[in-house]
């Protein structure tokens, strides 16, 4: 699913819903590629906007990336985030669902790849 945000923070970006449930003493591991989009052609692409990586089950936020990264023109750089479920939890048994995210920041691309 494709979302974006109210109209004054700009956010925008994609967020999918896993096959998978919150498991108890589990440890959870979210690595994804997040890269600073620099294509030749007649679009300026300078800048990095930032990111926000999150692992969630069902709406909450279970762990999250937010924008530690800054890539160079060009590069890519690995985001991960880990979350470890004790004996109990109250979102046990809920769908697991990863959300990437492009800020509002300066730049206009950032690309995600998991």
């Amino acid at each position: 699913m494709v979302f974006l945000n109210d109209a004054l923070s700009l956010e925008a970006g994609l967020r999918q819903t896993l096959g998978n449930t919150l498991q108890l003493s589990t440890e959870y591991t979210l690595s994804v590629g997040v890269g600073n989009f620099a294509p030749p052609g007649p679009f300026n692409f300078t800048g990095f906007p930032g990111y926000r990586v999150e692992l969630l089950a069902g709406s909450t936020v279970l762990a999250m990336d937010n924008n530690s990264l800054t890539p160079g023109e060009g590069i890519f750089q690995t985001s991960t985030v880990t979350f470890t479920t004790g004996a109990s939890h109250p979102n046990a048994g809920q769908a697991l669902a990863i959300r990437l995210v492009s800020l509002n920041g300066p730049g206009v691309e950032v690309i995600s790849t998991l």
